[in-house]
């Protein structure tokens, strides 16, 4: 018998290791027979017919996918294929329980038995896997509802966000709407007049245009930011368009209470192009301006700062105030979800913890540079390829 090595004496304390494996082990020889199944092997496969191997799908119930009626075929069971040669790793098997219609899903890997360079049979390792399934599906599960979760605190974190904004956002678009009334009316007089002025009518007619504009920069921005970011492609934009959008949304929040905001809209680096989401990178940067409004608006001489600049892998924006800064006691929590420093019914808690996220998937980050100051805060964003 090729595989007598394993009943011999010297084979016998290989044989009783073998049955003592917590993996079910199946020798098999070249007739298909079964030569050997450990104690293991068969609790995981209920009753076990003899013979041969081939006959064991119908008996035991083996099948390609649960709840199905298609039998695995027998020639393509882990051991038949190892016969023929094959490798296999983590082959699935579906065994059916026929008495009360329960699963398990089974791990298999077999690997021929060569002598003298020949196939003298087969043997198959196999693992019933099926809690370790359920326990990922159960993770999977989980994960989703936490996704989903993140998906609509950040809804709502935004939608806070542009109510906040709303009654600004109205006297923003209520004047230029006053100056284009304004500028009707005067044309109309200009009109009026036996010999109109020609340029006088032009000039109000361009600061018209350029008013209307205005109205449309910041309609279109806040559309920008109002689209639902999570099913966002990502795209590749310029950073000085994402800045357009964020400068109009925000500037109701400093104007009227005369803070200032140093920019420089003329910095060739704003061309530079990231791969990314438009409306996400947009919250971010709307939130560190937000918290850099809160921070400063109480105090003298208010300012806030962006600054852009190039590194060797990608963009760093850094936005600076003349507020007090962040304490150290604070800095290992303005990351986490529902920390927040401002008096309540102000914040959220949570633009920071959202950013940090947006940042992550983004390969950039976020953080406080105190090298530079306690109240300078970076973002990084890598070069778009």
């Amino acid at each position: 018998m090729e595989l007598s090595y394993f009943f011999s004496q010297e084979g016998i304390s290989l044989r009783s290791a073998l049955e003592f494996v917590s993996d079910g082990i199946l020798i098999v020889n070249r007739k298909r027979e079964i030569v050997f199944l450990n104690k293991s092997g068969r609790n995981i496969c209920g009753s076990v017919p003899d013979g041969n191997y081939t006959t064991w799908p119908d008996y035991v119930g083996i099948y390609h996918s649960e709840n199905t009626d298609t039998l695995f075929d027998p020639e393509e069971m882990p051991v038949v294929r190892a016969l023929r040669g094959e490798n296999l790793t983590d082959v699935r098997l579906y065994l059916n329980n026929r008495l009360n219609n329960s699963w398990k899903c089974i791990s298999c890997n077999a690997s021929p038995i060569l002598k003298d360079q020949k196939i003298v049979g087969a043997i198959a390792s196999f693992r019933d896997i099926t809690e370790k399934l359920e326990n990922e599906q159960r993770l999977r599960i989980e994960r989703e509802a936490i996704e989903e979760d993140k998906i609509r605190i950040n809804r709502a974190s935004k939608l806070a966000a542009l109510g906040v904004l709303a009654a600004e956002l109205g006297h923003e678009i209520n004047n230029p709407l006053a100056i284009i009334r304004s500028g009707s009316w005067m044309l109309r007089k200009v009109l009026s007049q036996e010999v109109p002025d020609r340029r006088h009518a032009l000039s109000k007619l361009d600061e018209i245009d350029l008013t209307i504009q205005r109205i449309s920069d910041i309609v279109t921005s806040v559309k920008n930011l109002s689209r639902e970011s999570s099913r966002e492609k990502m795209g590749v934009y310029k950073l000085r368009d994402i800045l357009s959008d964020v400068q109009n949304i925000c500037r109701p929040m400093f104007s009227p209470k005369g803070l200032k905001l140093r920019l420089n809209m003329d910095n060739p680096v704003l061309d530079e192009k990231m791969n990314c989401s438009r409306v996400q990178i947009s919250e971010v940067l709307i939130n560190l301006l937000a918290n850099a409004v809160d921070a400063v608006e109480s105090r003298p001489d208010s300012w806030i700062q962006i600054d852009v600049l190039k590194t060797g892998t990608g963009i760093r924006i850094r936005f600076t105030d003349s507020g007090p800064g962040v304490s150290e006691e604070n800095e290992k929590k303005i990351f986490s979800p529902f920390f927040s420093t401002k008096e309540i019914g102000k914040g959220t808690g949570l633009g920071l913890s959202i950013s940090k996220e947006i940042m992550k998937r983004h390969g950039g980050e976020i953080f406080l540079n105190r090298e530079i100051s306690a109240n300078c805060f970076e973002v990084q964003l890598p070069f778009h390829n």
